[in-house]
């Protein structure tokens, strides 16, 4: 199955088939089929449409799961991790590397800091399987000198729930993350997804 054969399925009237392929999954939604397509036919669009259509028990398991564990928390992590965790590793990884490092000795991770230019979502897989790769990130917000921070809550960039097409979550996930913004006075959101 390719965009192609996906979208003349639907134009042949063949919604059964469309509604019922695995490949509405497979789909990463990139828009890169649109770029190409001569006729710019948004099959992304589409294959939400299809997705939207199915009962969420048989979505697949890994990112409807995911789109319901952001909500065990406001942290909205799709890994479910909890805003002690992801304090604990940000402080923990941030000592290691002033200690490691000298010449960062006064890099910053700040959390929770009313104010700062910059409020930055971090995929939630990083603090939780591979901490060390926040990092260069702070690296660079640091080098530059950046005024930063990242919130305990709605920190996690990931929305699994668009790729359920689950509009309602979705907007209730983007509203955790954007009341948080809003509570600690940023100016600008940046989300590293």
């Amino acid at each position: 199955m390719d965009p192609r054969k996906f979208l003349r399925l639907a134009a042949l009237g063949l919604d059964e088939v469309v509604l019922n392929s695995n490949w509405a999954w497979m789909c990463t939604m990139c828009q890169r089929c649109v770029y190409a397509c001569p006729m710019k036919i948004d099959i992304p669009q589409l294959v939400f449409n299809v997705r939207n259509r199915w009962p969420k028990d048989q979505q697949p398991k890994g990112i409807r799961g995911s789109c319901e564990m952001a909500f065990k928390h406001e942290t909205c992590s799709a890994m479910g991790a909890s805003e002690e965790d992801f304090q604990f590793v940000v402080e923990d990884v941030l000592e290691e590397y002033r200690e490691a490092q000298p010449e960062f000795a006064q890099m910053q991770a700040p959390l929770d800091k009313e104010g700062a230019e910059f409020f930055l979502n971090q995929n939630s897989r990083e603090p939780v399987t591979e901490p060390d790769e926040m990092v260069p990130l702070w690296k660079i917000l640091h080098l530059v000198g950046a005024d930063w921070t990242y919130g305990t809550k709605g920190w996690a960039a990931e929305n699994y729930c668009l790729f359920c097409a689950d509009l309602e979550n979705w907007e209730k996930n983007v509203r955790i993350k954007a009341k948080v913004v809003d509570q600690l006075k940023s100016r600008v959101w940046l989300n590293t997804e």
